[in-house]
């Protein structure tokens, strides 16, 4: 028999990732006090099934929002249709 992994072993390894990434609390000054243009937020939104979701990206300064369907959560097609 094949040695079976622990139920919880995968969502442990993607958290652990999520520690990674910069929070809000590290966010500069300028975007907090929003004084300059160019300091994004940007947020997923995703139905019940999941794929496809829709990439929301909003400057803080103007609160220009630019919108873009994902057809695939892969990290490589959200970058390209955030850069787009």
């Amino acid at each position: 028999h094949k040695k079976r992994r622990p139920r919880g072993s995968v969502k442990y390894t993607n958290r652990k990732r999520m520690n990674e990434y910069k929070t809000i609390d590290q966010r500069p000054e300028q975007a907090n006090e929003r004084t300059e243009i160019g300091h994004w937020e940007i947020d997923m939104l995703q139905g019940k099934g999941r794929v496809p979701a829709l990439l929301v990206m909003v400057d803080r300064k103007s609160r220009y929002v630019k919108l873009a369907k994902v057809r695939s959560l892969k990290a490589g097609e959200v970058t390209e249709a955030a850069i787009s």
